[in-house]
């Protein structure tokens, strides 16, 4: 599906009191709902930085396609999916919104540590051709994360865990994602 597409499902898994999970769960449906509220404030308020917005008008917008694997519920989807959408509404970019708990499978290409981590930015050529992928978080979250979940006891609790992910993409504004973003865009290229 389109982001626009993913965005109006994640409306109507909020009105249903749902999510985009196979499973029906409480908790997932309640982040889908503040997840939805995230993206819907990154629309209103993200700006690119200079230097990746000229390096994305200078693509050649035919040539690329781009797959975002997330789901509604995922917090790091909510800011990464608003910020590689905005990214290739500029740079022309047809971008294709992929559920991981699809029936597709092509998260099983993309795992992280073993695992189905979320979101993962896939970035091919026209022809279907993986030229490079991001995910599921910027490094230098991704390196705070793994010391919180590695910590000795007593451990950060699940919820603690996500609350500090999202004070840090609060904080962060976007540079590290953008700033790797932009890296990966040159070796795509």
């Amino acid at each position: 599906m389109s982001w626009a597409e993913f965005l109006d499902a994640t409306d109507q898994w909020v009105e249903k009191g749902s999510h985009s999970g196979p499973e029906p769960s409480e908790r997932l449906a309640d982040y889908t709902k503040l997840n939805r509220a995230r993206m819907r404030r990154l629309a209103k308020t993200l700006q690119l930085p200079v230097g990746i917005s000229s390096q994305l008008e200078a693509l050649d917008a035919g040539a690329h396609h781009w797959v975002l694997i997330t789901e509604s519920w995922c917090g790091d989807g909510a800011y990464t999916g608003a910020m590689v959408a905005a990214m290739a509404r500029l740079a022309g970019v047809q971008m294709e919104v992929v559920l991981r708990d699809g029936s597709n499978g092509i998260i099983s290409d993309f795992m992280t540590n073993g695992g189905l981590s979320v979101p993962i930015w896939v970035l091919a050529d026209a022809e279907g051709h993986v030229k490079g992928f991001w995910g599921p978080r910027p490094q230098a979250l991704g390196a705070l994360v793994a010391g919180w979940r590695n910590a000795d006891d007593p451990k950060m609790s699940k919820t603690e865990v996500a609350q500090a992910v999202q004070r840090w993409y609060i904080a962060d504004k976007g540079v590290s994602f953008f700033e790797e973003a932009a890296e990966l865009l040159m070796v795509e290229e």
